[in-house]
């Protein structure tokens, strides 16, 4: 069987872009734990309290179901399939890059105060809420952004792989 060695590249390159989704979602897992305890009625264990993570955006839960399209990519990535491609592509699209976009400029006034006056009263580790959520989002987003380049341009290396069969059928 040929392959494409686009559609080989766009591959490896796709999984690369999951892998690191993956590890965002964790991590955004891990800061929204303190809120999942409490929506659960749940005393949150001791270490978690003691972080003191800010208050959840709403952005940030729309964020977390990018982690099921991302399921979407890895499925379409080992079967080849176009439909399942597709489904990443949309739930990329909506639940990682909307919220991300959504959640930069819901920070953006927050930023621009903190560079104007260097003060903050929401810190996370000593550092400021603010600037870490910002490079949060910029890495999500630069991820994002492409995942859905290489999903894309596997989509016009599959898409045209099955044409092809079809002009091979009809023939």
């Amino acid at each position: 069987m040929h392959f494409c060695p686009c559609s080989v590249t766009n591959k490896r390159r796709l999984k690369y872009t999951i892998v690191l989704n993956v590890i965002l979602f964790l991590l955004m897992v891990f800061r929204l734990s303190t809120s999942f305890f409490v929506l659960l009625n749940l005393r949150p264990p001791q270490f978690l309290q003691m972080l003191r993570f800010p208050r959840v955006w709403l952005w940030e839960y729309f964020w977390l179901l990018s982690g099921i399209s991302t399921s979407f990519g890895i499925a379409a990535i080992r079967r080849n399939r176009l439909v399942l491609l597709h489904q990443y592509l949309i739930g990329q699209l909506i639940f990682g890059v909307l919220p991300t976009v959504f959640g930069i400029f819901d920070l953006f006034d927050d930023l621009l105060r903190f560079f104007e006056t260097h003060e903050t009263s929401k810190t996370l580790f000593g550092l400021p809420v603010v600037v870490l959520w910002n490079m949060f989002l910029a890495i999500s987003l630069q991820v994002q952004g492409f995942a859905l380049y290489f999903a894309w341009t596997l989509r016009q290396a599959w898409k045209g792989r099955i044409e092809l069969r079809k002009l091979k059928q009809m023939n």
